[in-house]
């Protein structure tokens, strides 16, 4: 399942078929395999909305907010406070949402070259170790049980990025976006700045998974055993995210690099590459 702004939700099934799938087209998802948040009464969020979608799996839709789901069953999300600084909440099933952790001050470039405050983070995941991992614009940090923040890594920068067409300088930097961990600890970032995948390690070494040079830029990434799948939109000027065609790729043990899904133009001439 992936999500693509404006239009809606896709899936590709196990013979590499590709439908639209019901639910809203949002920004963010997250598969509640069990359905425990399936009726889930979610408090008022005020940057965002979530929505529960069918069943058998459950869908969990984010219009605004990165999410993940602990090891502990409990869903972790990120919210900005009046302190202007943002908060990690966790809420369990059928329950009220409780403070996790507070995160530290984040400060960005804008595309305007303006220094600002981050009031958001762009990517969260849970690790094997049971640690909550989170995407800044230009870095990622882990959130212990306790809620003690810790820094994997700050201030990345590609010596060779390759922006796609949408941006034209560097006062962006890498932007980082969707995250994931792999089974051995290494956390993998897709960097929408810089058309890469990229792999950190626990000591915070980066190194380039996937690096594209054709306008497609990686959202996000999800790590399966020793195989990624990476989705992509490429990332021109066109005026609304619903106009940024998304396509699934697959990263092997090997390297081998296979395109799975490409959706082109409106969803009824969406095609499927094998």
């Amino acid at each position: 399942y992936f999500m693509h702004a404006g239009i809606g939700i896709w899936k590709i099934d196990q013979d590499g078929e590709l439908t639209l799938h019901p639910g809203p087209g949002f920004h963010h998802i997250e598969l509640d395999q069990d359905g425990r948040f399936a009726s889930q009464r979610w408090p008022r969020f005020p940057d965002g909305v979530i929505r529960a979608v069918g069943s058998n799996p459950t869908l969990l839709a984010v219009s605004s907010f990165p999410i993940t789901t602990g090891k502990d069953g409990a869903f972790y999300y990120p919210e900005a406070k009046p302190d202007q600084r943002v908060h990690v909440l966790r809420l369990e099933p059928g329950g009220r949402p409780t403070e996790f952790a507070l995160l530290p001050a984040a400060i960005e470039i804008s595309y305007e070259g303006k220094p600002i405050v981050a009031q958001w983070i762009h990517g969260m995941a849970t690790g094997p170790d049971g640690n909550i991992y989170y995407a800044e614009k230009e870095g990622i940090r882990r959130i212990d049980m306790q809620g003690n923040v810790t820094t994997v890594v700050d201030k990345i920068t590609l010596p060779e990025c390759v922006h796609p067409p949408a941006i034209t300088d560097d006062r962006g930097g890498v932007v980082l976006r969707g995250i994931d961990v792999a089974p051995n600890g290494d956390i993998f970032a897709a960097s929408a700045g810089c058309s890469a995948l990229l792999k950190v390690t626990q000591s915070g070494e980066v190194t380039v998974a996937l690096q594209n040079r054709d306008g497609w830029a990686p959202t996000d990434v999800f790590a399966l055993g020793d195989t990624l799948y990476v989705q992509e939109f490429y990332y021109d000027d066109a005026p609304a995210a619903s106009d940024w065609e998304p396509r699934v790729r697959r990263i092997d043990a090997d390297g081998n690099v296979t395109t799975l899904a490409t959706v082109t133009g409106t969803p009824e001439r969406a095609a499927t590459d094998r």
